[in-house]
């Protein structure tokens, strides 16, 4: 005997709130699941067979919250344990018939359950977990699903469709096929634009780095069977940028990451990559003095960590054995336009560089302990040097192995490394650093092999600095070049890594010596480096016929007050300086507008008599025949005496104006005190600037006499030195 039932939509809660579907824990005050529409067509139930068949069912606008707590709990999955009668109690609140109320028959065989549509349009998600710290909280906002064919029989097939969007940012679309009964699945992921800092709260739970920005995209295959899943396909990632949380200072970000040929299998455990290629990588590496790295630390696990997994209750089962370690594989790693710094504070003294411009790949790199990756990788030092880091490494085992060769060409010595000329003791007037060494780690042992070739090394006068090394630099030098002014230095390494004794020679310590105290060949060049304005800190420009320092030169000599400071050994020497063409034509120019004005003011001439062309033009006239009663008038002006004003065109008249001005500036004697005038303003400002604060003492800073200087580029440039 069949009994048909034909469900009506239930109305919306606006309409009829009573009926709306709602569940929600036992003894809780916060619904679960609300939907506000449930539609449930040509439902028919066969009995004696025990099958049930349900034409169509649709959910439509509702909101379903997802809750983990901190000890790991989820909601929803409360409702899987819920007591049919529970479930039947729910159902009929929502309106629905129920088609017994006896207890099941636990000798009877299962129901049969056939759906062959079921949809889900506009559902809204509240996902929140406090597992972690703070709370992540997720909305998805619209899910949409399509199931087609769902049915429990063995051997049935089913069809999914389902896309969603994330409100911080993210689209994705799911496709799949499958047999439930056999656990066998198979579909396509497509992922748009997911803004990963909405991942932050679990990044800051589980490693040591805030995430500040970051987009991902993806598109898979994946396949999932009882014993085993695999994931293939490629995966992209824009604009991510990190932060390492003890240092303040970016960890890694990059503009571009793709991924391609992904390959991950569950059994056995695999995971191989094709090619990665990352556009404008940057990297912050550090080695501590006890050999760990900055990137080990801000990928551990901070103490006290939550477990991500909800553990099973009742369950004390330990796990046995040893996990086997993931066989990975990546084909090619290519690199555009990256940078890095690196800073190894295990080596006496510490050693820093800077990459950028950083291009290249590395080949082969595998978890087998066998494995060598080769690496072929060219960038630049300070964006000049040219570097290049070649060889084999094995950077995915637990084996560590590496033989690679650092080589620097002619980087210069005043800004290769900063701490050399604090500690020289001597300026340096020129310079070059090459570097070549290999470092060979095997089994935990190192052998270095490290030249230093310094061209071309000169000191210059010495510097009393409170850091310098006590050396006589001036005969080491002397000692240490060939006839071709080259220091060739070999200096060899050897020992091993677990020994906690072991620490870089005395030679090593000398060498760095010689090396850092070439930094100080070009000590404004430095001191914009440490301070801030660049190599050309010293260069103060001014508007001609201006004392007014702009904010370009402000900032300056800001930086400049800074480097005095923290350098107190160091005067500054500020020439007044004057441009013969350029401020004089400026002062030129001023004093005969200036005495234009006052005729104009006599002459009670109108507001634009200094604009108007032709009305300057009388004022010029009337000027010139006072001052030089009796000279002739130039040409231009001369020719206008025969022409009635208001013929007189306007390219005529201007050419006038320019014969009569010119004709009546002073000439530059005439302007000699103004001048030297100005120049002596300008050094005075540049004085008070590095004065104001009160960091510089007023006897490191000297006056010189005023000097004449050509204009540059239309400025007048005063050059600071030190003394």
């Amino acid at each position: 005997m069949h009994r048909r039932h034909r469900r009506q939509p239930i109305q919306r809660a606006s309409q009829q709130h009573e009926h709306e579907p709602r569940l929600r824990g036992r003894g809780g005050d916060e619904d679960w699941i609300e939907l506000e529409q449930l539609e449930i067509g040509n439902a028919k139930a066969q009995l004696a067979k025990r099958v049930l068949d349900v034409g169509s069912i649709r959910l439509a606008r509702g909101t379903v919250k997802a809750r983990r707590t901190a000890d790991g709990t989820v909601n929803l999955l409360a409702l899987a344990d819920a007591p049919a009668t529970t479930v039947a109690t729910s159902v009929a609140a929502a309106g629905a018939p129920t088609l017994s109320t006896s207890e099941p028959d636990p000798s009877a065989s299962p129901w049969t359950v056939n759906a062959p549509d079921i949809a889900v349009e506009n559902l809204r998600m509240e996902i929140t977990d406090a597992l972690v710290k703070p709370a992540a909280n997720l909305v998805v906002a619209p899910f949409n699903l399509k199931l087609r064919g769902f049915s429990t029989a063995p051997g049935q097939s089913l069809e999914l469709e389902s896309d969603l969007a994330l409100e911080s940012g993210g689209k994705l679309r799911l496709e799949a096929t499958g047999v439930p009964a056999e656990k066998s699945l198979a579909g396509r992921i497509a992922l748009e634009e997911l803004n990963l800092t909405a991942l932050q709260p679990y990044v800051g739970t589980y490693t040591q780095m805030t995430l500040l920005s970051g987009t991902l995209g993806a598109n898979l295959e994946a396949e999932l069977q009882p014993d085993y899943w695999r994931l293939a396909g490629d995966l992209g990632s824009s604009k991510l940028h990190t932060v390492d949380n003890a240092l303040r200072e970016d960890f890694i970000k990059w503009d571009r990451l793709a991924l391609t040929g992904i390959e991950y299998r569950s059994a056995p455990e695999s995971l191989r990559i094709a090619d990665i290629s990352a556009r404008g990588p940057y990297v912050r590496l550090i080695i501590a003095p006890d050999q760990t790295t900055n990137v080990s630390r801000i990928l551990t696990m901070p103490a006290g960590a939550p477990g991500p997994v909800q553990t099973v209750k009742g369950t004390d089962q330990e796990p046995t054995g040893v996990q086997k370690p993931l066989a990975m594989s990546i084909g090619k790693v290519r690199v555009e336009n990256g940078s890095a710094n690196f800073a190894d504070f295990w080596i006496t003294p510490n050693y820093a560089v800077s990459l950028q411009q950083l291009g290249g790949s590395v080949t082969g790199l595998s978890s087998r302990k066998d494995s060598r990756a080769k690496v072929d990788l060219k960038g630049k030092i300070d964006r000049y040097a040219p570097v290049e880091i070649a060889g084999e490494l094995n950077l995915l085992s637990a084996s560590l192995f590496t033989d690679l060769r650092v080589k620097f060409d002619g980087v210069e010595l005043t800004s290769v490394t900063p701490y050399s000329g604090r500690f020289a003791g001597y300026r340096i007037e020129k310079g070059k650093l090459s570097v070549d060494v290999r470092y060979l780690v095997e089994n935990r042992k190192l052998e270095a092999e490290q030249r230093f070739i310094v061209d071309q090394l000169t000191l210059g006068e010495r510097v009393d600095s409170p850091d310098a090394v006590k050396l006589p630099l001036r005969l080491a030098v002397a000692l240490l070049k060939d006839r071709n002014g080259v220091i060739d230095l070999g200096l060899p390494v050897s020992g091993s890594l677990d020994d906690p004794q072991f620490r870089v020679g005395p030679i090593i310590w000398k060498a760095f010596v010689n090396l850092l105290a070439g930094v100080a060949t070009s000590p404004f060049k430095l001191l914009g480096g440490l301070f801030g304005g660049g190599e050309e800190v010293n260069l103060i420009d001014f508007a001609p016929g201006s004392a007014n320092l702009d904010a370009a030169a402000s900032e300056k000599l800001a930086s400049l007050t800074k480097a005095l400071h923290e350098r107190p050994q160091l005067a500054l020497e500020v020439p007044a300086t004057w441009s013969p063409d350029a401020d004089a034509s400026a002062l030129a120019s001023r004093e005969l507008e200036s005495r234009l004005q006052a005729l104009a003011q006599t002459r009670k001439a109108g507001a634009d008599a200094l604009t108007d062309p032709a009305q300057r033009l009388e004022l010029l006239l009337a000027m010139y025949r006072a001052e030089k009663s009796g000279a002739a008038l130039p040409p231009g002006a001369q020719a206008l005496q025969e022409i009635r004003a208001k013929d007189r065109d306007a390219a005529a008249i201007a050419r006038a104006n320019v014969e009569l001005e010119s004709a009546l500036r002073p000439g530059i004697d005439a302007l000699e005190a103004q001048l030297q005038a100005l120049a002596q303003l300008r050094a005075r400002a540049i004085q008070d600037a590095l004065l104001a604060s009160g960091q510089v003492e007023p006897a490191r800073v000297f006056m010189l006499a005023a000097e004449a200087k050509p204009a540059e580029a239309g400025k007048v440039r005063i050059a600071l030195s030190l003394k």
